[in-house]
């Protein structure tokens, strides 16, 4: 099985990345539509959108926002439960940071439910703050260093 890291460049695509982050975040984490989609969500603001897919499926997605000129923010990373568990989630990270440091970035930053940093971790990802709290779910900020492949 083959995964896919497709950057979302028209409407279309936008939306399919918006539909794998509803059935995550909305439908099955509970988060509240008025919190997961923002102004960020759109082709023409400072975010890029990425769909992850598995053999042709939309299995997951992203959006990375620029935090300084070499450092990108990875927001909304989710995998549809279906695709948890088999690797995707490490295999996708992994593109996404190859991707970057292609593009001369050197650091990856992201705000992790701390429920989940020990994936982060096992990846690679340091935590660098305390637990606070974002849409009253517990979260730590976490980076990771890229190196240019």
């Amino acid at each position: 099985m083959d995964l896919l890291l497709v950057q979302a460049q028209n409407p279309e695509l936008l939306s399919r990345c918006l539909l794998v982050r509803r059935a995550v975040f909305i439908q099955e984490k509970g988060v509240p539509e008025s919190l997961e989609v923002d102004q960020w969500d759109r082709l023409d603001g400072p975010c890029l959108h990425f769909l992850l897919q598995v053999d042709g499926q939309d299995a997951g997605a992203l959006r990375c926002q620029w935090d300084e000129p070499a450092c990108v923010r990875l927001q909304r990373f989710c995998l549809k439960k279906a695709f948890r568990g088999a690797g995707w989630g490490r295999a996708a990270l992994d593109q996404v940071e190859r991707y970057w440091a292609g593009r001369g970035v050197t650091e990856i930053r992201l705000d992790s439910k701390f429920e989940v940093c020990g994936f982060y971790e096992a990846c690679g990802y340091a935590r660098v703050s305390d637990v606070f709290l974002e849409a009253d779910i517990p979260h730590v900020k976490m980076e990771k260093p890229l190196v240019s492949h």
